[in-house]
């Protein structure tokens, strides 16, 4: 049986997902979920695109707010906040590390339909032209003292 033929054969006035269980112990209702089909390869090479963009900016967000907790006794934190900050960035590095393994499950899939190369020009196309940067002339400077 199939979602829809379920959705349509469940009279109970909420959804049956993990979402609909969770405001159901709430004591509120939510509404079956439609299925949702996608019928055209570009279509489906779009939503993973997209899927990509948001697992990798999500990833991005987790890895800044770890390494954005303090580290050292220096920084001001006394020993049980740099404890309770070592156990958040353990935490945090842990989804961090779940969303890169579902940023590769994305470009796999991408792969195996052969549209990384096009899904890397359509999603790279949406930065706007004011974030690019370039080097400076003369780039990177030597690290030595000046002769």
């Amino acid at each position: 049986m199939t979602n829809a033929e379920q959705a349509a054969g469940d009279r109970s006035p909420g959804g049956r997902g993990r979402l609909a269980q969770l405001i159901a112990t709430r004591g509120g209702t939510a509404a079956p979920e439609a299925p949702f089909v996608i019928e055209h390869r570009e279509a489906l090479i779009y939503m993973l695109c997209e899927a990509a963009e948001l697992e990798h900016g999500i990833m991005c967000q987790y890895l800044f707010a770890a390494f954005s907790l303090k580290q050292a006794a220096d920084e001001g934190p006394t020993e049980s906040e740099l404890a309770a900050a070592a156990s958040w960035r353990k935490q945090i590095l842990h989804v961090a590390t779940q969303e890169m393994l579902h940023l590769a499950l994305v470009q796999n899939l991408l792969c195996c339909r052969s549209a990384s190369r096009r899904c890397a020009t359509s999603c790279s196309s949406s930065v706007p032209r004011a974030w690019t940067w370039t080097m400076p002339a003369g780039w990177p400077r030597s690290a030595g003292p000046s002769r």
